[in-house]
This record gives C-alpha cells, structure tokens and sequence, in this order.
C-alpha cells in the first residue's frame, strides 16, 4: 500500500450543477476533491489548499477564470499547480488566451466523464514528471557540487 497523497483537485465553477457533473465524474479515481463557486473563492482556496490541479470556469461572476488563471500563474511555478479550463466557449480566441496564460488543457462543456477523466490523469501525469524531473534536476546538481568539492579538494592534497 502506498503512503503517497492522493491529488488534490479543486473545482470552480458557479454552476452547482457543473460542479456536482466534475466531482461526480473524478469521485471514484481516488483524488482528493473541493469545490468553489465563483472566481473569487476558487482564487482563494487554491492560496489555502495549494491543490495539484485547478479545474477552472471561464465564464463566472466576481472573477472571470482569466483572472484567476493569470493570479495562479503569478503565484505558482507549473509544477506546483496545474490548471485545466473548462469551457461552453468553442472560439479558438478563448481556448488560444487560456493556453497562452498558462492553462495545460480544457475542457469543452458538454464533456463526457471518460474525457473529464482522460484529461485530468494525463495533467496529474505530467505533473507528477515535471515534479520528479525537478527532483533530478537538483539532485544532479548537488552531485556535481560535492564532485567538484572533492576534486578541488584532492587537486590541493
């Protein structure tokens, strides 16, 4: 049995509906889910829970899912929160300013549950690799300091 944390996904979305369709839907993957009903509760849940994944609205009362979406980005690296916008809108122009903003995918409301599904692994995928690349990253860094220590360190001996 694995002691690793299951992802922790929050949705918002002002649609009670929408937001019962995504949680029903992820339910039974084994995520830990929340909810927030307008932009300005989701913007200050992902400060407070700093979830792996933001499934965000676009179009929402108070605080647009722009908004929000270019508040995490100034907040948080791509390894550290990912953000998948969920849409009614099919204008290459939104899904365009989403991806240029930082978005990793979308999704297209209407969407069926294999699709919310498919969607959200491969983003909990990819940031599960980003992560453990970063994790490499450093530890091949601090090799390379402690070799470049020993070698300066024998070069004097």
């Amino acid at each position: 049995m694995s002691s690793k944390q299951p992802s922790k996904i929050l949705i918002v979305d002002d649609s009670d509906v929408v937001r019962r369709i995504l949680a029903k839907a992820l339910e039974l993957d084994g995520y830990e889910l929340h909810t927030a009903a307008d932009g300005e509760e989701g913007r200050q849940k992902v400060h407070e829970l700093k979830p792996d994944l933001v499934l965000l609205d676009v179009e929402m009362p108070v605080l647009d899912g722009f908004t929000v979406l270019q508040e995490v980005r100034a907040n948080f690296k791509v390894d550290e929160v990912a953000v998948i916008m969920v849409t009614s809108q099919s204008d290459g122009k939104g899904i365009t300013r989403a991806f240029e903003l930082g978005a990793f995918d979308y999704i297209p409301k209407p969407a069926t549950d294999s699709e919310i599904k498919a969607r959200v692994r491969n983003a909990i995928r990819a940031l599960q690799l980003l992560r453990e690349q970063k994790t490499l990253r450093q530890q091949a860094e601090a090799a390379n300091q402690s070799k470049s220590a020993f070698l300066a360190n024998m070069s004097h001996e």
